[in-house]
């Protein structure tokens, strides 16, 4: 029994630590936290520069552009990421047999996404985007085709777990964000409109250097007539994956639109601040699941649920401490950083802290559970979260405000959480202990395992 037992063991460190040269999960992981580490660090500065020059009103605008400008992207994207993940990851399939499918689709669904933007804005105009400029509406429109295909980059850097490379891609963009947010203070030219042209050409720059830098790699890898296959493949397994992104987006942001619609664009400025400073907790599971999700898909035939379980279990012990961590701090995080205008933003982190720990091992979850090509229960139970949250903000928000908005997505965020829970738990083939309880053995395992690295 005891050779059994270290000889599981030594599979699980050698799932952390890596075989077969693969670079390994524990690396992909580091290599992610520190370029998240850059990347959180120019967030912070973009979002206190986007709070001290525009305002509750203005930021609360550019929210709305930019969570328009994500969701009209993600239905365009027809969930294309989906597939360059896990195709990419397999090393079994040739990129030259996908990649053109999913491209066409790609250009397929910026047409339409585009197209249903300017039906919504134009034709419908719904009371939800009160305060959106034509000038606004158009940066949108052309930010969706940029964002689409910025995102399909990454997510083949991803399958590809050339996770350096997306660091690199990733924090150019902020650079460059941020570069033009100094020309515009400098200029004196400070407005919604313009901030939101900074982040666009922002991400057109870092899109358009990363494809010229990789223009001689990505033309030999054309089969067209091989691509035909994959066509319907690839967009039945993006749709039914993107099902579940949409929704899960929506989960995140939809609330926005209910505050917006009844309370006004500065109660949507000073939430928004709220729910970005709870997300914070969310960057270590966010760098886990990224490296757990390509690791999954290619060690399929492995079916190592043990692993999967200590990753989960570590995740959640650590989403607890820095919850509490980040509860106690947050009433100076917001008066130093965002100011007095700012300071109710507090008690939406408060209000909003226990679903956002919750759902932090729940990221990690849905992704090992995308890796096994598990989508479409992604999907449902993003769906099933979608529809309680818009149901309990109804309820909520007229009564308690902005608080009613975070109370809602706490509880969704934890109703998400026990549905992908209970279903990696049956996937798995494991005891409830074994999937959430921390266990003594794991810090042992972690602590070797940060010393391999």
């Amino acid at each position: 029994m005891n050779m059994l037992q270290s000889q599981r063991k030594s599979e699980i460190c050698s799932g952390i630590n890596g075989s077969g040269g693969h670079p390994t999960f524990l690396s992909n992981c580091i290599v992610i936290l520190t370029s998240q580490g850059a990347t959180v660090l120019l967030t912070i500065v973009l979002e206190i520069c986007y709070a001290r020059l525009l305002g509750p009103d203005g930021r609360g605008l550019l929210n709305l552009a930019l969570i328009a400008i994500s969701l009209a992207s993600m239905a365009g994207g027809l969930g294309g990421e989906i597939p360059i993940v896990l195709w990419t990851a397999d090393r079994t399939r040739s990129r030259r047999e996908f990649l053109p499918a999913i491209l066409f689709w790609g250009i397929v669904g910026s047409l339409a996404a585009s197209a249903m933007w300017i039906f919504i804005f134009s034709i419908i105009r719904p009371a939800f985007l009160t305060g959106v400029t034509p000038r606004l509406a158009i940066l949108v429109l052309a930010a969706i085709p940029a964002y689409i295909f910025f995102n399909y980059f990454a997510a083949g850097l991803i399958g590809a777990e050339r996770f350096g490379q997306r660091a690199y891609f990733l924090i150019g963009q902020k650079l460059l964000t941020l570069a033009g947010l100094l020309i515009l203070i400098f200029g004196h030219w400070i407005s919604p409109d313009a901030v939101l042209f900074t982040n666009v050409v922002g991400t057109v720059l870092a899109l358009t250097g990363a494809l010229v830098l990789l223009t001689a790699r990505i033309r030999p890898g054309w089969n067209l007539s091989a691509s035909k296959a994959s066509l319907t493949q690839s967009l039945s397994l993006g749709a039914r994956g993107q099902a579940g992104n949409v929704a899960s987006f929506l989960n995140y942001r939809l609330d926005v639109f209910f505050v917006n619609n009844f309370l006004g664009l500065a109660q949507v400025g000073i939430y928004s601040v709220g729910v970005t400073i709870s997300e914070f907790l969310w960057q270590i599971p966010y760098a886990v699941a990224l490296a757990l999700l390509p690791r999954t898909a290619r060690t399929l035939r492995e079916n190592d649920a043990a692993f999967t379980c200590l990753v989960i279990r570590r995740v959640l012990a650590l989403a607890i401490l820095s919850g509490i961590i980040l509860a106690v701090v947050s009433p100076w995080v917001v008066s130093l950083f965002f100011g007095q205008k700012f300071r109710a933003s507090l008690s939406v982190v408060w209000w909003i802290l226990p679903g956002t720990i919750a759902f932090a091992p729940g990221r990690v979850m849905a992704a090992d559970l995308a890796g096994r090509e598990k989508v479409g229960y992604n999907s449902i139970c993003a769906i099933l979260g979608l529809v309680l949250s818009i149901l309990l903000d109804i309820l909520l928000i007229p009564r308690m405000g902005i608080n009613g908005a975070a109370l809602a997505s706490s509880v969704a965020y934890l109703f998400n959480t026990a549905l992908l829970a209970m279903r990696l738990k049956n996937t798995l083939g494991v005891s409830w202990p074994s999937l959430l309880a921390p266990s003594p053995g794991d810090f042992a395992f972690s602590w070797k395992g940060w010393l391999a690295a």
